[in-house]
Formats: C-alpha cells, sequence, structure tokens
C-alpha cells in the first residue's frame, strides 16, 4: 500500500513511521525546516514501546512528488488547514481515503466540504507521543490505538481496507460504530487534561497532587460531557468517570502537544478544542466557567 502522512510530528511521524518500519510505501509531507531536514538527512528515529527503529521514508513539502496515494494520514494541527487542506489534492486517487487524526469533533467536515466524503474519514488516536528533537518520535506506554469509522457506522469496502493497512504491530485500531459520539467522548479528556497541563505548567502527576487539580479536572470534563448532551450527542452516562479514571491511570505517561508547543514558543491549538467547548457552550446556554477561565489564560499564546 502507498501511504501519505501530511503532518509526520509527533502523532503523524509515529503512525506512519511504523507502517514504513513494516514495509508500507510511505511518504512524509512536512513543512521545511529542522524536522524534515533531520528526516531526510538521518532518517525518522522512533523509539517506541515496540522496539527502536530507523525509517527512510520519502520526504517532501511537495505532494506532486509523492503523486496519488492509497490512504493519506492527515495530522496537521487544525490551524494549519487554510495552507495544508490543498496539498491533499495531488495525492488523490478515486478510493483514496483521508483519515484525519486531527484533535477536535469537526476536522473530517472540513476535509468533505472540500473533497466529498468519499473521501473523507473521521478518526482519532489515543497515543502517548512526542518529538524530543528534529526526526525524533518517543512514545511511550502499550497504547497506539486509531479508532475510525464512517458517518453512518457501516462496515464499508474503505473502512475494511483501512483495517488491513493498520493491522500491523504497534498500532491498534477500533471500526467505530458511532464516530461523532467517540469522538466527542475523546474530546472530554483530550480537552481538559491538555488545557489544564498548559495552563497550570504542571505534569499530570503535579495536576493531580496539587490541592484542588482533581476537583478541576473533574469540573473541566463535566462541561465538555454538559456541551455534549446539549448538543443532542449521546455519550456514555459514565463518560467522566471513565475518562477521570484514565487520566489518573495514565498520569505518569502523559505527553500533550499543546504543552510541548506552549514551551517550545509554537501556535496553540487552545482555539480550536477546548475554545470550541466555550463557544458551542455559551451559544446553547450551557455554563462553562472553568473551561472559559483555562482558554482566557492561554488566548494570547495561540499566536505567539
Amino acid at each position: 500500500m502507498k501511504i501519505a502522512v501530511i503532518g509526520p510530528g509527533a502523532v503523524g511521524g509515529y503512525f506512519g513511521g511504523v507502517l514504513a518500519h513494516h514495509g508500507d510505501e510511505v511518504a512524509m509531507i512536512a513543512r521545511p525546516g529542522p524536522h524534515m531536514d533531520a528526516m531526510r538527512n538521518n532518517g525518522l528515529q522512533l523509539t517506541t514501546a515496540w522496539g527502536d527503529f530507523t525509517v527512510h521514508p520519502q520526504v517532501t513539502d511537495d505532494p506532486n512528488e509523492v503523486g496519488p496515494v492509497d490512504l493519506i494520514l492527515y495530522c496537521v494541527k487544525l490551524f494549519h488547514n487554510p495552507e495544508a487542506l490543498p496539498l491533499i489534492a495531488p495525492l488523490l486517487q478515486p478510493n483514496t481515503t483521508v483519515l484525519t487524526l486531527q484533535n477536535g469533533v469537526d476536522s473530517a467536515d472540513a476535509i468533505a466540504e472540500r473533497y466529498g466524503w468519499e473521501h473523507a474519514m473521521a478518526g482519532a488516536t489515543y497515543i502517548q507521543t512526542g518529538r524530543p528533537g528534529p526526526g525524533k518520535i518517543h512514545q511511550a506506554g502499550l497504547k497506539a490505538r486509531i479508532a475510525f469509522g464512517e458517518q453512518d457506522g457501516s462496515h464499508s469496502e474503505r473502512v475494511k481496507r483501512v483495517s488491513s493497512i493498520l493491522d500491523r504491530e504497534g498500532i491498534q485500531y477500533d471500526v467505530a460504530p458511532d464516530i461523532v459520539t467517540m469522538l466527542w467522548t475523546k474530546l472530554v479528556i483530550v480537552a481538559t487534561v491538555a488545557s489544564l497541563m498548559t495552563a497550570s505548567r504542571s505534569s499530570m502527576p503535579e495536576v493531580l497532587d496539587s490541592p484542588w487539580g482533581r476537583y478541576t479536572l473533574r469540573a473541566l470534563m463535566e462541561e465538555v460531557e454538559s456541551v455534549a448532551r446539549a448538543k443532542g450527542i449521546e455519550i456514555p452516562p459514565d463518560v467522566v468517570d471513565q475518562r477521570f479514571d484514565e487520566a489518573v491511570a495514565e498520569a505518569e505517561h502523559t505527553q500533550v502537544s499543546l504543552q510541548d508547543d506552549f514551551e517550545a514558543g509554537r501556535p496553540l491549538e487552545i482555539e480550536s478544542i477546548l475554545g470550541m467547548v466555550v463557544r458551542e457552550g455559551m451559544a446553547l446556554g450551557v455554563p462553562v466557567p472553568a473551561s472559559a477561565a483555562l482558554v482566557t489564560s492561554l488566548w494570547k499564546f495561540r499566536h505567539p
């Protein structure tokens, strides 16, 4: 299979690197800079729970050099969509699937609006991974999962094709029967943990050890849940308990790209993730004071 990764950072670099390691033809489409140069000159170096290895995929900033592919993993930050979405066009053929692994809940809609649902597919990742330096990916823990699915929950032929591509050691995958509900369920933990760690300049264990850290985290999760229910999303009744317990259990391994970007002085996705929850909550009349406080504390850093 021929695969393109648009945005080979911590997430895209991991999954693309694993697929390349297992022999798939992978092209990394990256922005010019130290990370791209390092991948070209030294390969992409991965440290993972399944072993350490270096792969040498095609690396370019021009998708025309790659041509049509079978699968696109779309992994750029949401604020890069204006310049990244056009990169998809040269990679398409009739059966190409564009699997978005971006944060948030409406990434696939943006792709479908431009290229159609026959190409767009919503997905989400569950993984602890970071980029400790140019050309390097570090993954921790035994979870490196992609959940994805059709909007109607069907086990279509392209769902089967994507499943066969992802069926590799170092990747777990789930076909979601209700992808929209799954994305909001993930948002309960992703939007809250990342924002709280970043705003407090703390690791997850430090957040949990602070006097009101657990209380604050649960309050944030309850606000996301309330907004989801107000929108008619049928998330599980115990979603906050489940996601809170998950956050506590995985605290030692928790890495969040929002905090990495903040510490590196890069733009933040706060506006499109927890900021989206605040906007939706205010529009629906759902109180979101804790979320609004965190978004406000990080607002000026979204475009440093």
